[in-house]
């Protein structure tokens, strides 16, 4: 998909992930009212069939994109979860990388 032109939410969470499970409710609340100009998109680790089940228990309306390992996260520099990059409307880093749910939802 082309997100040209909307700010995008980058979450890199895992499966496993109590903090990232525990923001799930407030990434679709984002999304569902910020929708026409932020774009969530979730990087996941862990299962693919776990994951699967955690999308469709909090209904995502966002793409959960899954990593092998750390394969995207060494991308960024980042081991950890959850956190996230606000990526402006250009495709560039917007503000400093946000690690927890409440810096991460005080991004936007």
């Amino acid at each position: 998909m082309d997100y040209r032109g909307k700010r995008v939410l980058l979450v890199f969470s895992d499966v496993t992930c109590g903090p990232c499970e525990a923001m799930s409710p407030d990434l679709v609340k984002l999304q569902e009212k910020q929708g026409r100009k932020l774009q969530v998109l979730m990087v996941s680790r862990g299962n693919e069939e776990a994951n699967r089940r955690k999308a469709e228990a909090f209904g995502y309306p966002f793409p959960v994109l899954m990593q092998k390992s750390w394969e995207i996260s060494k991308l960024y520099g980042m081991f950890a979860t959850p956190i996230a990059y606000l990526i402006d409307e250009n495709g560039i880093i917007e503000k400093d990388v946000a690690v927890g749910a409440e810096p991460i939802l005080d991004l936007v």
